[in-house]
């Protein structure tokens, strides 16, 4: 039997899925951005969200574009990016390590959008749609934006950690017990030379005037 779908109809299928997937992040940010502890991470998501809302409605447009109906199509990747997300934010509540799992299921989902988005803008080209490649590409390079910004917060959240292990283990180490940040600062410190102090020793010149001053003195 002959298959008659062709890249119009795999780009259409495509289109659903993330018609489906902007819906399902957009209603995740909003608990994702209350679970996080940084004041930094949680407005990160907020801005996210506001920017899931236009990816949508570029969505929508494109839709009229093509001259089909927006519906659409369950994802089994992006569903399964969600639940892991979700998993990992009921694990790690309460931990110092919440956040960074925020981060890491964030950047998933973020990796998952890139691609599939790059692909959508590749087939519009080849189609010949160029108002839906532009669409598409305003929504990629936000998600690249996003991407990036989160990076960007997992290496400031990381740094920070390095800093509060340092200050914490000299603050534990015990008295003559020195820790590396404490040799580190005394090895950057010049060694100072001690000279032990010496007599200086006696002529045999001097031992003989020493000795008839003496000699006299008995006499007297």
């Amino acid at each position: 039997m002959v298959n008659d779908q062709d890249l119009f109809d795999l780009f259409h299928r495509k289109l659903r899925e993330m018609w489906f997937s902007e819906k399902k992040i957009h209603n995740s940010l909003p608990k994702m951005a209350n679970a996080a502890q940084s004041d930094a991470l949680r407005a990160a998501f907020k801005k996210h969200e506001a920017e899931t809302q236009r990816q949508i409605a570029r969505l929508g447009n494109i839709f009229g574009l093509i001259d089909r109906g927006a519906k659409e199509e369950s994802s089994i990747a992006l569903a399964a990016l969600l639940d892991e997300g979700t998993e990992a934010m009921v694990k790690f509540k309460n931990s110092s390590a919440l956040d960074a799992a925020l981060i890491a299921g964030a950047q998933a989902i973020e990796h998952h959008e890139i691609a599939c988005y790059g692909t959508l803008k590749a087939w519009a080209e080849q189609l010949g749609m160029q108002d839906a490649v532009d669409l598409l590409d305003e929504t990629l390079t936000e998600e690249k934006d996003t991407d990036k910004a989160l990076t960007n917060l997992a290496e400031e959240m990381a740094n920070e950690k390095a800093k509060d292990d340092v200050r914490e283990t000299d603050h534990d180490a015990p008295v003559g017990v020195a820790t590396s940040a404490t040799t580190e600062r005394s090895e950057s410190k010049p060694a100072r030379k001690v000279v032990a102090a010496t007599k200086k020793p006696i002529s045999l010149k001097e031992r003989t005037v020493k000795a008839k001053g003496t000699r006299r003195k008995g006499r007297n």
